[in-house]
């Protein structure tokens, strides 16, 4: 009403004289009236929607981003309870690994000890092997299988010198 009521001021000098003729503006002005109303209501409820269609989709985004949210802080969770997981595991691993470390030092030196005392029992076996030899040889000989009384005499000559030395 306020734009008609401008028109009217504004266009009061050139309203035509004749009534036909102001009945025609005055329609005129109520036509365009009515039309400005009814873009203001289109252009109200154009903007009641969009704003409504924002709205929902606002709130429908603002859900998708909580729920995506919600799923990335557990999944963070699980990442860091299987993370301290691995990294307890890692470290029984690691004591595992010391530990066989240590057993096959171990061993090792148990295997270089026992080889150490089969080599001194060969070696004392092969020394009594070979006085055993030296042994059996002096005594398969033909001058020991009847005693030498010469022999015997010196044998026991020299023992008693040394003895008196």
């Amino acid at each position: 009403m306020d734009l008609l009521c401008e028109i009217l001021n504004k266009s009061e000098a050139h309203i035509p004289s004749d009534s036909v003729s102001i009945e025609k503006f005055n329609e005129l002005l109520n036509t365009i009236y009515l039309w400005r109303n009814d873009m203001k209501s289109n252009i109200m409820n154009i903007r009641d929607e969009i704003k409504n269609d924002m709205n929902s989709n606002f709130m429908s985004i603002r859900e998708e981003i909580k729920n995506t949210l919600s799923d990335v802080q557990s999944e963070i969770k699980s990442l860091r309870e299987e993370h301290a997981t691995l990294r307890q595991n890692v470290s029984n691993i690691n004591i595992e690994l010391s530990s066989f470390q240590n057993s096959i030092q171990f061993q090792s030196d148990e295997h270089g000890t026992l080889k150490q005392r089969v080599d001194e029992i060969a070696r004392v076996a092969s020394e009594q092997t070979t006085s055993a030899t030296a042994r059996q040889k002096t005594e398969s000989t033909p001058w020991n299988n009847k005693p030498d009384r010469q022999m015997l005499k010196s044998v026991t000559y020299r023992s008693i010198e040394m003895k008196t030395l």
